[in-house]
């Protein structure tokens, strides 16, 4: 399972920290744990206060001037190795027991004030991956890379049968190894340049490769690619109304650019359509009458400013009002197009099944913006069913929301991982810049079929090569690291 989590920049994007390389796993790449997880490490403290005894710690971090000559690389690379996993709370500490009076940096006195600042700052740079996008209140964990294991019984091998394999051994497949299902969880990365996320990826790859046994991609392993993208800026509730319909409508063409059995009935709980298994979805399908509406999903008016606002944004003339569109997707887009909040609208196009997802889950909360929202006991119970509550965000997201692409499957190759993220920003890029022409246009030439849907988005030609160099006669998507059926005698990843 992976978690890609990109970020499109506003004017007003925090700046990450200089890069460092010397991180142990390659560069920039670390399995960071959250803050409050980490236990003391008597060794950590001893380290940074030896060195501050010897040299000043500081100075020695960032490379200041020192006379010292017990300075050493060796001593240096000791004291980054620590610093990896240094909590904020352990160097406030070290720095405290430290006798730093006699220090200084420059001819100047250095302070336990500036001491600890420098500190932290070293343990930042080490911590993050260079590519990272720092936000303010983000947790450790998503500068860099984590690497965990997760206890999930609906992700796993139960449903592997030796028949899936071609020469399966003679006992259970899957009792001859120890399995565990592991997450690995990417740092907040810019969408652009993109060839910083084929190079972040590239490394986590090599990475998970060399030192891990990982089974490919098979369809009787549940295994998601996640790609959750946001913007420094937040989103309107009318970007959020104009993403959801662009995806609801190319969610048919986005299907064909991933393994065909994504799209089949055993994997309707792990991504399935939005326009047929959200709450809204499920609402538009049933038989109308005196039972049709018991969760009060739908809308609770629509004007006609909402209903001149969806005609400015869609070809109102065919989704509403067309003889050719079913009365389930008249009921969805018209009921979409007419939400007064986004806390509302995304709890409709959410599914609050314990057991279901979407391909889309959009996870955004506010009014006519995004914004951090403080419940009430009982609005947290209801959101807490949407999934929406107050525990389902990270501290980075409250605010901002997060569109989460669930569609493709899980993957070690840098490319696809590169190509598919670049293909899900587009998306939400797309949808939240273009103008009422631009993307009622696109959306008409989308319905109507004959558009090209990837170049209309705005994805790049090289990614558009990429996917159509690897499409099937039949129209099916075949990745470059994926077989039709996998050997037992090498059922992992390849090394490289």
């Amino acid at each position: 399972m992976r978690k890609l989590q990109l970020m499109h920049l506003g004017k007003e994007e925090f700046q990450a920290p200089p890069p460092v390389t010397s991180s142990p796993l390659g560069p920039g790449i670390q399995p960071v744990e959250d803050e409050e997880e980490m236990d003391e490490d008597d060794v950590l403290i001893d380290n940074i206060e030896k060195l501050a005894l010897e040299a000043g710690a500081t100075a020695l971090i960032l490379d200041f001037p020192c006379s010292d000559p017990t300075r050493s690389e060796e001593t240096a690379f000791n004291v980054d190795q620590s610093l990896v996993t240094a909590t904020r709370d352990q160097l406030t500490d070290a720095t405290s027991r430290c006798p730093l009076e006699t220090k200084t940096i420059e001819g100047e006195t250095l302070s336990r004030e500036r001491a600890l600042m420098l500190l932290q700052l070293r343990a930042y740079q080490l911590q993050s991956d260079p590519n990272h996008v720092a936000l303010e209140g983000m947790k450790p964990r998503y500068r860099a890379f984590s690497v965990y294991t997760v206890d999930d019984e609906r992700i796993g091998m139960r449903a592997v049968e030796n028949h899936h394999y071609a020469d399966p051994p003679a006992e259970d497949a899957k009792s001859l190894y120890g399995w565990e299902t592991v997450r690995i969880s990417s740092p907040v990365l810019p969408v652009s340049p993109a060839a910083s996320i084929m190079t972040t990826a590239g490394d986590i790859c090599r990475v998970m490769r060399n030192n891990f046994r990982i089974h490919r991609d098979m369809a009787s392993i549940p295994t998601s690619m996640q790609i959750s993208v946001s913007h420094t800026k937040g989103f309107t509730l009318l970007e959020v109304k104009k993403i959801i319909s662009l995806y609801t409508l190319i969610e048919p063409h986005l299907r064909q650019l991933n393994r065909g059995y994504r799209a089949s009935s055993a994997y309707q709980n792990i991504c399935g359509s939005v326009r047929r298994w959200s709450n809204l979805g499920q609402v538009s399908v049933t038989e109308l009458g005196k039972n049709f509406d018991p969760d009060r999903i739908l809308p609770s008016f629509r004007s006609e400013a909402m209903l001149g606002e969806m005609d400015q944004y869609m070809p109102t003339d065919i989704l509403a009002y067309g003889d050719d569109v079913s009365q389930s997707d008249q009921i969805f887009f018209v009921s979409l197009w007419c939400y007064a909040d986004i806390t509302s609208l995304c709890k409709a196009v959410t599914n609050t099944g314990p057991f279901r997802k979407t391909s889309l889950v959009a996870l955004c909360r506010g009014g006519e913006y995004t914004e951090e929202t403080d419940l009430t006991e009982d609005e947290e119970f209801e959101a807490a069913k949407a999934g929406l509550s107050n525990a389902n965000f990270n501290i980075v997201d409250a605010s901002r929301g997060v569109f989460k692409f669930r569609g493709a499957a899980h993957t070690l190759d840098p490319a696809h991982i590169s190509c598919w993220s670049i293909i899900c920003a587009s998306v939400v890029n797309f949808a939240k810049h273009a103008d009422p022409e631009t993307f009622k246009a696109a959306v008409t030439g989308i319905v109507l079929g004959g558009t090209p849907m990837l170049e209309v988005i705005g994805v790049p030609y090289d990614v558009q090569k990429w996917y159509k160099s690897r499409m099937q006669d039949s129209g099916s998507f075949m990745p470059d690291d994926v077989v039709d059926q996998i050997s037992w005698n090498d059922p992992f990843y390849a090394r490289v």
